[in-house]
């Protein structure tokens, strides 16, 4: 699991390869500047212009503040060039297709770096009952602390969302069973195993827990975008060829540059 940062804001992403970060696409369009007139004027890219998105990884602690103070800090970082994101999201008003992928200014040593890459579900997968999430969100308890140490939390799968959540047909909705996610775990992966060296990344944290209406999290599944995915980073999952196979839902991308 790794951070990106723009500014005092904060995400979570994943590596899919030494490239490529997968993660939400709110996390660089929030939904309150999410406008049909960026992709129409064709000026999408004009939004991200210096903004200067950074990927930090190779750490369990990351400093917020200049502060703060992880032991034995051996995190590095590395500049983002591109962000991908479906064309959908745009076009659905935030309402589809939370999901980005960071093209990396360079390729990482995953092996030198003690990173792992997670895998994709293919077609027909489905995600477990009981899933993982992890990230760098907020702790509630200490919401001013100075750096922030990666946790995780375990899911529940639920059969329905709530209809108090707004949520598209491309997501799941998820119930904490112990521990939420908060605010800076935006486009953490939600994983299970995929065997036994592997975890596999089914969906992206798209939403957390509203407390007093909903105490779940609404998810978007990476499963309905494999092709998508596979097309911009070469990452297919199995049942998936690069260009060639329409069979999954596949929408036209915004690159961000």
């Amino acid at each position: 699991m790794d951070v990106i940062f723009q500014a005092e804001k904060r995400c979570t992403g994943s590596f899919i390869s030494p490239k490529h970060v997968i993660t939400a696409a709110h996390c660089f369009i929030e939904e309150k500047s999410c406008y049909k007139e960026y992709v129409y004027k064709g000026n999408i890219s004009e939004v991200f212009t210096n903004e200067g998105y950074t990927v930090h990884y190779g750490t369990h602690c990351v400093k917020i503040r200049d502060s703060g103070k992880c032991p034995n800090y051996q995190g590095k970082s590395i500049a983002i060039k591109h962000v991908i994101i479906p064309k959908s999201y745009v076009l659905s008003n935030c309402g589809l297709g939370d999901i980005a992928i960071a093209e990396l200014a360079s390729e990482i040593d995953i092996a030198k770096n003690h990173l792992d890459t997670v895998c994709l579900p293919h077609a027909n997968t489905t995600a477990a009952q009981l899933i993982v999430g992890a990230g760098f969100g907020m702790d509630p308890h200490d919401p001013y602390a100075a750096q922030k140490h990666l946790e995780a939390a375990e899911f529940c799968k639920m059969q329905f969302c709530s209809p108090t959540v707004k949520a598209g047909n491309d997501t799941f909705c998820v119930l904490e069973r112990k521990s939420f996610m908060c605010g800076g775990d935006s486009g953490g992966a939600i994983i299970q195993n995929a065997n036994k060296h592997s975890d596999m990344a089914v969906a992206v944290l798209s939403k957390g827990p509203d407390f007093g209406k909903w105490v779940g999290s609404v998810v978007t599944s990476t499963r309905l975008y494999a092709e998508f995915i596979c097309h911009h980073t070469g990452v297919c999952a199995d049942g998936i060829q690069m260009e060639t196979d329409k069979r999954l839902y596949h929408p036209q991308p915004l690159i961000l540059k």
